[in-house]
């Protein structure tokens, strides 16, 4: 790699020469240029103040005067030392102080005299046929008395004696040249060493940067250029790189600390969905260490896992679900970054809990399915009871009754929601009619809404379209929404709206009654969560209603939410796919 000092010593080596080659040829282009225009003006000067020593020859000329001319030609010549033609008007050569002017060529086709016939002074630069050498001509045209050309007077100069003077001209630009360019290169060797010097240092201390060695200072003298400033905030650079690179050093650590001592399995796919990061939690998982590069197909090739992926990446929103992996039931989250197309995939192992789930869900059934024949002779020995019973005595048979079917209820709450979740469930599928439901089912409540003297409203969209669905269980749901809506509305209404939106159909039930508080929204569908106990006791609910209202919708790839304010009523709006 060459040296930036080399860099610019031979840039500017060339600059030079160029500039310096520029100079030598347009200066002696221009010298030669004027140096010719001075002879030719010179060689025009004496061809006019010949003419006037001629003219009275000429105007005298005879035949027998030729060599009277030329004698008087050759004498003026050897004293200018000067090579000069007189020729008559018709090209007659009359002398030449260089030849003999009776073996000369006529001279009327001499480009110069064809000019200086025209009455103009003419200048030529051409090569003599009489004397052999290259030679530059000036022809002046000689007048008579009554202004009319009598002949030509031609001075002449050897090229050969200009040349010489130029080449010595030259001799001398070109050495002013080398000199010139050696005093600079003198000097443009001095400055790149100065400039370079710095250049390199700076270039060294990045080297050291960039192998992280942090430590290393530039040492900044007072000129305060430009390439001092940039040492200076070389340095300043440095420690600031120092400080960010521990700021990062100590983050990566604890990074790395958090990813190790996390018990869930944690990958980061990039675009391609190749593994760029990995935790030891899920490295032990897959019992394999080398996982960077590869792609997540080749270590869980399970289709459910792989279509959360795509639909991740596709709607770039995160997902959340229950997938079972190499026979390990995991609450896999799959959460979308934006900024780098990348995917963080975090897996919950949720098999012990699941266990629990179902153990839970077995004990359930086993005490439900033993409670129910206890419970239900209970309540036939108590109906006797009532009928032989007066008085106080009856009064608490009454409260056992009651009681007792409280717990039925419950019962049977819990046996239906273990059944809902139940994952080879089967639904009886067919199109409803969600209007004949609904009418069918308000029949059922018309004596409990008179009784609390509450106002029914129900509002149908024209045209209808039917849904798919289990027709018992959508029915549970609309009465579970509906007792609940009755009893705990003391004065209002509740209304029913149904309506399509898209693809999907909307049912809300909407009362007026006490309203659930929003820290009580979130957890309003878990299984016995009751709101108000006293009241639920009070009214018979059983607080798992809404959990298999859920359930249910669920099962029907549904949604259903809330929408409540204290004292101001309840909203209850589901949506199903139209059929």
């Amino acid at each position: 790699m060459k040296q930036l000092s080399t860099k610019i010593f031979f840039g500017y080596l060339t600059i030079i020469l160029l500039l310096s080659g520029m100079i030598v040829y347009f200066s002696y282009q221009t010298i030669s240029h004027h140096y010719y225009e001075y002879a030719v003006q010179e060689l025009t000067d004496l061809s006019n103040t010949i003419s006037w020593q001629i003219k009275p020859y000429l105007l005298d000329n005879k035949e027998g005067n030729i060599p009277q001319i030329d004698s008087v030609t050759k004498l003026i010549g050897s004293k200018i030392n000067n090579r000069v033609t007189i020729i008559q008007v018709d090209g007659l050569v009359l002398g030449d102080s260089k030849a003999n002017p009776y073996k000369m060529e006529n001279h009327k086709n001499r480009p110069e005299i064809i000019e200086a016939s025209n009455g103009k002074i003419s200048s030529n630069k051409r090569y003599s046929n009489t004397v052999r050498k290259e030679m530059i001509y000036v022809a002046v045209p000689i007048y008579d008395n009554s202004n009319k050309i009598i002949g030509f007077c031609r001075v002449s100069l050897f090229v050969d004696f200009f040349d010489n003077l130029l080449f010595k001209l030259r001799f001398d630009i070109i050495q002013i040249a080398i000199i010139t360019v050696i005093f600079s290169l003198v000097m443009v060797m001095i400055f790149s060493k100065n400039i370079s010097k710095p250049i390199n240092l700076l270039s060294f201390a990045a080297r050291k940067v960039a192998a992280g060695d942090f430590n290393v200072l530039l040492k900044v003298s007072n000129k305060r250029d430009e390439i001092e400033e940039l040492m200076d905030n070389f340095n300043n650079m440095t420690e600031q790189l120092k400080k960010l690179f521990e700021k990062v050093t100590n983050q990566t650590e604890k990074l790395n600390t958090f990813f190790s001592i996390i018990q869930e399995g944690l990958i980061v796919l990039n675009s391609k969905n190749e593994i760029v990061l990995s935790n030891i939690s899920f490295q032990k998982l897959f019992n394999n260490y080398k996982l960077e590069n590869v792609k997540i197909s080749k270590i869980i090739n399970e289709n459910e896992f792989l279509d959360i992926i795509s639909n991740v990446r596709s709607k770039k929103e995160s997902k959340t679900r229950e997938i079972q992996i190499v026979g390990l039931n995991f609450l896999v989250s799959v959460n979308y970054l934006a900024t780098t197309n990348e995917l963080v995939i975090l897996l919950h192992n949720i098999s012990d809990i699941k266990k629990l789930q179902s153990y839970k869900k077995d004990f359930i059934i086993n005490a439900s399915h033993e409670l129910r024949t206890p419970l239900t002779a209970i309540k036939g020995f108590v109906e006797t009871l009532e009928e032989e019973l007066k008085g106080d005595k009856l009064r608490y048979v009454e409260i056992i009754k009651r009681h007792t079917d409280r717990l039925i209820n419950i019962v049977n709450d819990l046996l239906s929601l273990s059944e809902l979740e139940q994952t080879n469930i089967n639904l009886d599928i067919q199109r409803l009619n969600i209007k004949d439901i609904i009418e069918d089912i308000i029949k059922l409540f018309d004596q409990k809404i008179k009784l609390k003297q509450l106002k029914l409203n129900i509002k149908y969209e024209n045209n209808l379209k039917d849904i798919v669905g289990d027709k018992f269980r959508i029915e549970q749901v609309i009465v579970n929404l509906m007792d609940n809506a009755i009893k705990y509305t003391d004065v209002g209404s509740i209304n029913i709206d149904v309506r399509t939106e898209d693809i999907n159909l909307i049912l809300e039930i909407i009362d007026t009654g006490i309203g659930i508080p929003v820290d009580d929204q979130i957890r309003i569908f878990e299984r016995f969560y009751i709101v108000d106990k006293s009241r639920s006791r009070k009214v018979g609910g059983t607080g798992l209603g809404l959990s298999i209202v859920k359930h249910i919708i669920n099962l029907h790839y549904g949604e259903i939410t809330l929408e409540s304010k204290v004292g101001q009523g309840t909203r209850f709006t589901i949506k199903l796919p139209l059929a």
